[in-house]
């Protein structure tokens, strides 16, 4: 699951589903973040690095 958190520290969760569509995972094992802040997930079983932006739920793999 990929939690966003609000400046109010409350949670919401961007996915918590297994698969192969934009915004979710299968097997997730690496993240990073760059310095504007977009949070880059990589997959083992899906072979992509998924990009999140500051404010959207997913842009682009």
């Amino acid at each position: 699951m990929l939690v966003r958190l609000s400046r109010r520290h409350a949670h919401r969760s961007l996915t918590r589903r297994l698969g192969m569509a934009p915004g979710q995972f299968d097997v997730p094992h690496s993240i990073a973040l760059d310095a504007d802040k977009n949070l880059y997930v990589a997959e083992g079983n899906n072979k992509r690095i998924q990009k999140f932006t500051l404010g959207a739920a997913r842009e682009r793999e």
